[in-house]
Formats: structure tokens, sequence, C-alpha cells
């Protein structure tokens, strides 16, 4: 009889156990197909996602406040007419990232009212007028800069700079005043032209006593002109600052709040819209 150790039973058992199912390595599968390959295999978009756009366009229209105060016009007469008007204009832009490149066709009313002038370094009692504005003003167009730095989501601080043209309309009309002094030289019931017989000018006395040329006889015999040293022409200086507000209503939607010089002094706002 021969003994055998006992492990030598598991030998035999493990080869069992290893080639039963439940050790058993599942077989390598077959190579796919083409067909499998080709329906399993996930499609592959050519389409680019949609980003933000780098340029946009818009339009829009503004309405300002014109003033030209006498302080400033202090800088050049001794009497003046301080300006209080207004101005209007259409825009187009074109903005690429926080910068727009701003084009505006304007009109802006730049006649103060009735009133004496003089001019700094001259005689009241020679050189004092009495000026009238009629339809005076200028269609300006206009090329600016314009930067925007992002406050939030709906607000940005905008400012600019930016250069123009101004074709002048209207024209200033100038009659001699008499009796003037340095002292009353701003009030137009003492100091006026001698073809006014009440306490104030009448259009009527004004129109009869003008006349063709360039210049009138002075205080004794005053005729109204045409000043012709108006230019046809000026240039335009643009600078502005004030804040953009986006409506969450409609994103293309932006209003504006805006001050600064505009060959005057202007308070305004304004709507645009983006393409």
């Amino acid at each position: 009889m021969i003994h055998r150790p006992p492990y030598a039973a598991v030998g035999p058992l493990l080869g069992l156990l290893l080639a039963s199912p439940a050790w058993a390595q599942p077989a390598a599968p077959p190579p796919p197909t083409p067909e499998e390959t080709s329906a399993a295999a996930p499609a592959v978009s050519t389409e680019v996602a949609a980003g933000p756009r780098d340029v946009v366009y818009g339009a829009g229209a503004r309405l300002r406040w014109v003033s030209v105060p006498s302080w400033m016009l202090g800088l050049f007469t001794k009497e003046n007419q301080s300006l209080s008007s207004y101005g209007i204009a259409g825009e187009f832009f074109r903005r690429k990232g926080e910068m727009d490149i701003m084009f505006g066709l304007s009109y802006q009313r730049m006649g103060p009212p009735d009133g004496n002038w003089l001019g700094k370094g001259h005689d009241a009692n020679i050189d004092t007028d009495l000026v009238q504005f009629r339809n005076f003003g200028f269609v300006g167009i206009d090329a600016n800069l314009i930067w925007r730095s992002v406050i939030s989501e709906y607000v940005a601080f905008r400012y600019g700079a930016g250069l123009g043209l101004a074709i002048m309309t209207g024209q200033m009309l100038r009659t001699s005043a008499a009796n003037c002094t340095e002292q009353n030289k701003g009030d137009v019931t003492v100091c006026k032209p001698i073809v006014c017989r009440g306490t104030r000018c009448t259009e009527a006395e004004l129109a009869a006593s003008s006349r063709t040329g360039t210049i009138d006889n002075g205080p004794g015999d005053p005729h109204r002109f045409k000043d012709s040293n108006v230019p046809g022409a000026i240039p335009i200086l643009n600078l502005v600052t004030g804040f953009d507000f986006h409506m969450p209503q409609d994103e293309g939607l932006e209003l504006r709040l805006e001050g600064g010089f505009y060959d005057a002094f202007f308070l305004g706002m304004a709507a645009g819209y983006l393409f």
C-alpha cells in the first residue's frame, strides 16, 4: 500500500476548481466587424461651438442740453449773453471688446437770446452792439473713440474724445447801441440803438433800420447788418464721459447718461441698440 501525503490530492482538486466556471477566465471577444465599429463610434461634429462675437455694431440717438456760460464768454468779452440750448444727433458705432468707434451726425442750436455784447479792449460808448441770433447753429459730423470700463453686468463707465466738422447755419445781426457806459452796458433799456423808441427794441424798429453792407455808422446812425465774420465752418472738439446702462429684458438695448464738451458744455441722454 502506497501512502500519499495529505496534500497529494490537492493538485487534482485545484485543477478541477480552476477548470470550473466560477474560476474560468472569459474568453477574449472576437474583434468587431467594420459595421459594428462604424455604428459604435460617436459622431464627431464639425460645427464650432458658438461664443461671444468679437465685433458688434449699433445705432442710436442722443438729446443734449447745451450751455456756454458767461464766465467762458468773459474770456473774450466784457458784456455777453450766455447760451442755454439743445442739441440732437444720430449715431452709428462699431464695438470691439471694450472700445467703440463712433460716428455722429448732429444739429446743435447755438443762438443766445438778444442782448448787448462788448469785446474786451473796446470802448463801451462806441462799440457796444445789440446782437441778435437768427436760426443760428451748426450741422456737425464727428468721429470718436470711446472706451468702456465694465462695472457690472448692467453698468459700464464710458469716456472718450473725438473730432469733427460743423457747418454753420443762420445769421448774426448787429446794431450799434447808444448812451452806453461801462456801468450800464448790459442794460438794454438804456444802452440801446436810438431807433428804438420804447424801453425795449422791437423787431419792426430794428428791421426798418437794416441796410445792405457789413457795418453801420455807429451809435449816432445805426443800421442793423449781418455780421460777415461768422465762419462758414468750424472744427468740433468732442470730450465725453458718462455711464452705459444695459437692460436685462433686452440685451441689445443700451441707455446712456453723459456729459462733456462738444464746442459747448453739455449734459444729455442717449439710447442705442446693438445689432
